[in-house]
């Protein structure tokens, strides 16, 4: 199934615009004090999150909340950039031809891959 967008609930806004703009490279559509709107290519939102009932959570069990979403990059050089990025931030994303999967500070797994899956090198 494909989704436009997908919104969750986070700890804090800090620690989620550190993640998801500064280390992903999403763009700032929107903050609030306890909001926060991203997307790419200035769509209104592609990801949206709140602290509204979740102010300070840490990591979520595996068992409550979404499992897991992905984002599709329009080609494998953004693919690797991001690779990349999440190494700089001591992060080490798990790899297979097609795909790079690691998980949020709050354990929201992340599935980054390419409309036609090709390998990423």
């Amino acid at each position: 199934m494909h989704m436009g967008h997908v919104h969750l609930k986070i700890g804090t806004i800090e620690q989620a615009q550190k993640f998801y703009i500064d280390t992903i490279g999403f763009s700032m559509t929107a903050r609030m004090p306890s909001a926060l709107f991203m997307s790419i290519n200035k769509y209104h939102h592609h990801l949206g999150m709140n602290s509204w009932e979740s102010e300070g959570a840490d990591k979520r069990p595996e068992t409550l909340g979404l499992k897991e979403f992905t984002i599709m990059l329009p080609e494998s050089s953004y693919v690797d950039a991001l690779q990349k990025r999440l190494r700089n931030a001591e992060l080490e994303p798990e790899r297979t031809d097609t795909q790079l999967i690691f998980s949020d500070p709050w354990n929201n797994r992340i599935i980054v891959s390419t409309p036609f899956a090709e390998p990423v090198t």
